[in-house]
């Protein structure tokens, strides 16, 4: 028994067999065609939605431009022009702590060169002479 069912790509109708999972379009062609399609629109949204969060952050960045300059215009005797009231301080100089010790030579221990002796083979076995 067979079924009938339409292309997502085409809207064309084809026949489904009555056993596996069933086609979503018609063709290797137009299953090709609707993978380029989404692919070439989440471009497009991506592009478009990369332009719109550039042009809110400009706005946002505008704003803000637009509100110190309203508050450095309205503050009482502030000039752009005009070095701020305060002298500049010096710097305070802070002596910085004496490093640790260094440690001494380490006692002597075993040489890496030995040998790492091997596991004892399993019950039952014996280790094979080289």
């Amino acid at each position: 028994m067979t079924r009938m069912r339409a292309c997502q790509h085409c809207d064309e109708g084809f026949e489904v067999a009555a056993t596996g999972r069933p086609p979503k379009f018609c063709s290797g062609k137009c299953r090709k065609a609707a993978w380029e399609a989404e692919r070439f629109r989440k471009a497009v949204d991506e592009e478009v939605r990369l332009k719109v969060t550039v042009a809110v952050a400009k706005a946002v960045a505008a704003a803000e431009r637009r509100e110190n300059r309203r508050n450095e215009t309205q503050a009482p005797g502030n000039r752009r022009n005009e070095t701020p009231p305060h002298a500049p301080t010096q710097p305070q100089l802070t002596l910085l702590p004496a490093p640790p010790p260094r440690p001494g030579p380490l006692p002597p221990g075993p040489s890496h060169r030995t040998r790492r002796r091997l596991l004892p083979p399993p019950p039952g076995r014996s280790r094979p002479e080289a």
